[in-house]
């Protein structure tokens, strides 16, 4: 599952009802291991795990704005960590053409409640793979993606509309932010 995200589209482009299916957790599978989860509450907390924005240069600049972004527009509490017990691990490293640009799984032995697809996971990785650099070519890119594989954290799922970046596309051609249809989800679920 290729995960690539960007945004042409301005965020507050009138959302379509948020009963639309791109929200819910999924089950775990495929290779990488991925999956879509609900966070564990609104308070949405991360860690730069080893060398967070060693492989992809402009990385961890990009995902703290993506992650303010989330703060911004809906009701998430976003909050950097120094240490990793909390909700999402974020790493980015060359894991070679494995056909996944980034991607969450809720880790092994992490608290689970619910069921899909409003099963909520309380730790999760998230990965971005340097080895598609065209992916994280330029800032926008970079913000895509974060916002994108973030997202998957909450409980998004991939959209067809270039005004999100949950949007399967390629970054450079979709938006950086999540569309109102998005932040309705977040918000009624968290």
């Amino acid at each position: 599952m290729t995960s690539a995200v960007t945004f042409t589209v301005a965020h507050a482009l009138m959302a379509p009802s948020a009963h639309a299916s791109n929200f819910g957790s999924t089950s775990c599978g495929g290779t990488p291991r991925n999956c879509v989860n609900l966070g564990d509450n609104a308070d949405h907390s991360w860690y730069p795990e080893g060398t967070f924005g060693n492989q992809i240069s402009g990385i961890a600049a990009s995902f703290q704005e993506a992650m303010n972004d989330y703060e911004y527009y809906t009701d998430l509490t976003t909050t950097k960590k120094s240490h990793s017990t909390l909700d999402v691990l974020v790493t980015d490293y060359n894991y070679g053409s494995n056909g996944a640009v980034g991607w969450v799984e809720c880790l092994s032995g992490s608290s689970t409640s619910g069921s899909h697809p409003y099963k909520r996971c309380d730790r999760q990785k998230l990965r971005l793979n340097g080895s598609y650099s065209s992916f994280y070519g330029n800032a926008h890119d970079r913000k895509s993606m974060a916002c994108h594989e973030i997202g998957h954290t909450v409980g998004l799922r991939h959209r067809e509309t270039d005004g999100s970046c949950m949007s399967n596309k390629h970054p450079s051609s979709i938006s950086s932010l999540t569309s109102t249809h998005d932040d309705a989800h977040v918000n009624a679920y968290h």
